[in-house]
């Protein structure tokens, strides 16, 4: 059976609380309930609790003692579940779940089907661990994360920025298929970390601090280490820092191209256009128009097209940003003129596009 323990100075709200959870999950799981005055880490070792449900009240004394439970809680129990909750100073208490590595926080006041959501998957992922499929590899998974370091590492040394972002995106992709929330953000947060300490090879202080600042910003936000979307933004934002440092001594003369084309990735969403490409390379834009299609195979118009309309499927299949908004992000001025491009190259419009293949949401 699976036990709970709520701790929580209001007693209407433990009730609720314990009511909820009862009315949903039955037998299959056992509540305990108790105010901030008890001594409840010692039920967390007495009662063998899997889940700590803790209220951090708002003053800081209350805080204190919430802070000295949960460690003493995890001193007990080191394999221990554990769900915040709060009224109000959204960052304190992010800061305090990420620090203590918890499976979730809640805002009171919070809807009752976003407890009832938090508590299944932090139930699910318990019961993979306790029987219901194979425990995690951790020597797999820091394999994995190595090779693909190594592949990252290689397409940064080539300076090539599509295939480093792509490499990147592919890597987060396998750390988004664990459905552990607390295996998604350890494996972003580990990610992010290394990301910078490939940059800090290539470049001087200040690449390393404009680094650090990134990492620094994404270990303390807790909500965007688990939204794809967010965290593949916070680890393209690294790279672009890297890329910078990079093409100042790799890139070189019969390099244009390639630093064409970085250009266009990484400045695909403002609004590019073939003058400001062709006077990033130092070259007149006729003659570069001429020199693209060579290498290309495509002209400059068709191939920032083709690339605004991919990055524009990936929003439409992993986010919940609305059509008006990715067509704002992609620099097109009119919805329905990004609508009427985007329907003439994939033969959907974007609605049912995202209709169709909106399941990595």
């Amino acid at each position: 059976m699976y036990k709970i323990l709520i701790v929580d100075s209001g007693a209407i709200d433990r009730r609720m609380m314990r009511e909820l959870l009862e009315n949903r999950f039955g037998s299959a799981i056992s509540v305990f309930i108790s105010d901030e005055r008890a001594d409840a880490a010692e039920a967390v070792g007495a009662d063998g609790v899997d889940l700590l449900i803790v209220n951090v009240p708002y003053h800081s004394a209350g805080s204190d003692y919430a802070d000295l439970l949960i460690h003493s809680a995890f001193n007990i129990n080191k394999n221990l579940s554990l769900i915040i909750t709060s009224v109000k100073n959204e960052e304190r208490i992010a800061g305090m779940a990420t620090r203590f590595n918890a499976d979730g926080y809640l805002l009171k006041p919070y809807r009752r089907e976003q407890l009832l959501s938090l508590v299944e998957n932090v139930m699910a992922q318990r019961g993979a661990k306790t029987g219901s499929g194979p425990e995690p590899d951790s020597a797999a998974e820091e394999g994995t994360l190595m090779q693909y370091l190594k592949k990252l590492e290689d397409s940064i040394h080539e300076c090539d920025y599509k295939k480093s972002k792509n490499m990147a995106k592919e890597y987060i992709s396998l750390v988004y298929s664990d459905r552990s929330v607390k295996n998604i953000r350890n494996g972003m947060i580990n990610f992010a970390r290394s990301v910078a300490e490939i940059g800090r090879w290539y470049g001087n202080d200040e690449l390393q601090k404009k680094l650090e600042e990134c990492l620094e910003r994404f270990m303390k936000n807790y909500n965007i280490q688990v939204r794809r979307f967010e965290s593949s933004e916070a680890i393209e934002e690294m790279i672009d820092f890297i890329f910078v440092e990079m093409e100042k001594f790799t890139l070189s003369a019969g390099d244009e191209i390639k630093k064409a084309l970085n250009y266009i990735e990484q400045n695909i969403k403002n609004g590019i256009t073939l003058d400001s490409t062709a006077e990033h390379i130092n070259m007149s834009p006729s003659y570069f128009s001429k020199v693209f299609k060579k290498a290309t195979g495509t002209n400059f118009i068709v191939y920032v097209t083709d690339r605004r309309v991919e990055i524009a499927k990936e929003l439409l299949r992993s986010t919940d940003m609305s059509i008006i908004n990715i067509a704002c992000e992609l620099s097109y001025n009119e919805t329905n003129y990004f609508s009427k491009v985007f329907k003439k190259k994939v033969g959907l419009s974007p609605t049912e596009y995202r209709q169709r293949f909106g399941g990595e949401r």
